[in-house]
């Protein structure tokens, strides 16, 4: 059996916050005491999860890391997880020069949106007092070896989706000679205050050119639905997947939320680079591109023609922005999806559903 390793890195604050927290829960629920899956939590917010005590770090087969800043990261976990903690950026780091100049060149080549909420660039995030989603990504990899050993699968879990209950043991079954694989479609949820959720599928249906460059398989003047609606973005295949966007990012280095690929492939993008590039947007796409380089021929992606929805990726208030190629009815979900929907929407406005449902973590959790 697969040892599948699972990693969630978090930040809640804000409006977003809630959904977050829902959505954390219930990976942990869902990954809880399961023999070959082992979980790292990492979380940079302010307060730690309530959920979990402030005297250990492990939970059965899961990981909790609280690292606010780096500062308290070092003064937490240095001597505990001195491999994770090599993946903490600071000044001091023996490598802090070679990767500034690294995060610096990218900056040229991955750009900010204008919309994106926070204005800053790749090395703003790299020098910030909290660590990066890229170091948080590999500090979490870092540790679940560090603790558990060797694992042979690596799955992304954003704290704002939902999965099936048997998601990762279906990705890592799809992963076999590959090196990286994704899904080719998924469902999209889009809670709303006080109205009913908004529900899609996302379909793009990438496929790969003789040439070598992935493009959706949509017409060109087919528009996106989308989460919100923001000045200086289109929802035109033609502009989102432009001839020149395909070329430069390939699309299926998008969503790192439901990436997955083997162990040894970060491996060697360690030894090779220093694994996940350290910075705040657009680290998934820099480490998909960055083995390509690397590895040539022997990188090998694909993307999964799955038959089954195992996925819902979720947007309520500045959460991320989702978006998704056609409209669906709640009954013609999935019933695993269905009850995700409906017990995720309650929890959002009943603050007592949601306390109760806490505790009944916390139960599952210290039992």
């Amino acid at each position: 059996m697969q040892k599948i390793n699972i990693i969630c890195p978090t930040y809640r604050e804000g409006a977003g916050a809630r959904m977050r927290l829902i959505a954390t829960y219930q990976l942990i629920q869902n990954v809880l005491g399961r023999e070959n899956l082992r979980l790292c939590i990492i979380d940079s917010s302010k307060e730690a999860l309530s959920v979990f005590g402030q005297d250990k770090i492990q939970y059965q087969n899961i990981l909790y890391l609280h690292v606010p800043t780096k500062e308290k990261a070092v003064q937490k976990y240095a001597r505990l997880l001195p491999k994770m903690m090599d993946f903490l950026i600071t000044p001091e780091h023996k490598n802090f020069q070679k990767t500034k100049e690294l995060v610096e060149s990218w900056s040229y080549f991955i750009p900010w949106d204008d919309w994106y909420p926070r204005k800053a660039t790749l090395l703003d995030h790299f020098l910030d007092e909290r660590p990066s989603i890229g170091m948080k990504r590999n500090m979490a990899i870092a540790a679940l070896e560090e603790v558990f050993g060797a694992g042979d699968v690596l799955c992304y879990a954003d704290d704002d989706d939902f999965r099936k209950e048997n998601y990762f043991d279906e990705m890592a079954s799809l992963l076999q000679e590959n090196s990286f694989v994704r899904i080719a479609k998924w469902l999209t949820c889009c809670f709303e205050e006080k109205k009913e959720p908004l529900l899609g599928i996302n379909d793009m249906g990438f496929y790969q050119k003789a040439n070598g460059f992935w493009v959706p398989d949509l017409t060109k003047a087919q528009e996106l639905y989308n989460s919100r609606q923001i000045d200086g973005i289109t929802n035109l295949i033609k502009d989102r997947y432009s001839k020149l966007i395909t070329m430069a990012l390939p699309p299926i280095s998008y969503d790192g939320a439901i990436h997955v690929f083997k162990m040894s492939t970060w491996r060697e993008g360690v030894e090779a680079f220093g694994g996940v590039l350290p910075v705040s947007l657009a680290e998934d796409i820099i480490f998909f591109m960055s083995l390509a380089r690397h590895m040539g021929h022997q990188f090998r992606a694909k993307v999964i023609e799955n038959e089954t929805f195992n996925f819902i990726r979720t947007a309520h208030a500045n959460t991320s922005l989702v978006e998704w190629t056609k409209t669906i009815h709640y009954l013609d979900m999935p019933s695993w999806a269905q009850e995700v929907v409906s017990f995720s929407n309650r929890l959002l406005v009943d603050e007592k559903s949601l306390s109760s449902f806490e505790k009944r973590i916390k139960d599952l959790i210290n039992d």
